[in-house]
């Protein structure tokens, strides 16, 4: 984020609402370099989300095929 706000560079962050305030879920092995990461808290992205060169965007849990949904379950 500071590289970013010096650049003024804005960006989005597609988050993993499945895994708040854990380590990614998405990473099942062990031996992955961000094994022990942690994700956002609510609280923090809710901070971030003050930032104006932010864009917050979400992100499927299960990665659906979104075109394929009804249009009621892909809202």
């Amino acid at each position: 984020l500071p590289e970013l706000k010096r650049r003024n560079i804005p960006f989005t962050i597609f988050f993993p609402t499945g895994s708040w305030n854990t380590r990614p879920q998405w990473i099942r092995n062990h031996d992955h370099p961000s094994w022990n990461q942690r994700v956002l808290s609510k609280d923090e992205l809710r901070v971030l989300a003050q930032e104006n060169l932010v864009t917050i965007a979400s992100h499927s849990v299960t990665h659906p095929h979104f075109p394929s949904l009804p249009k009621e379950s892909a809202n």
